[in-house]
């Protein structure tokens, strides 16, 4: 139980991740009708935004993640050290 919890409350904020990339999609949908950008048959309207979205919440979230891998590798070579 212990080793459970030990990583539990890193991955609970990593959770966020999906989270903020909707709320960045939403949000660039919305940029995307206010700036009337026409669209052609290939509905790039979705890749674009999708594509901004996973930029932005990647650069917001990116020092989470590198705090979780760095908490990984210590736990990893403190078992090595045991």
């Amino acid at each position: 139980m212990k080793g459970y919890t030990k990583g539990l409350s890193v991955n609970i904020v990593l959770a966020v991740i999906g989270a903020t990339q909707m709320y960045f999609y939403e949000g660039s949908r919305i940029l995307y009708d206010y700036l009337r950008i026409p669209q052609t048959e290939f509905a790039e309207k979705n890749f674009v935004c999708g594509g901004i979205s996973r930029i932005l919440s990647g650069l917001v979230m990116y020092p989470f993640t590198t705090i979780r891998t760095r908490l990984q590798q210590n736990q990893y070579l403190n078992s090595l050290e045991s």
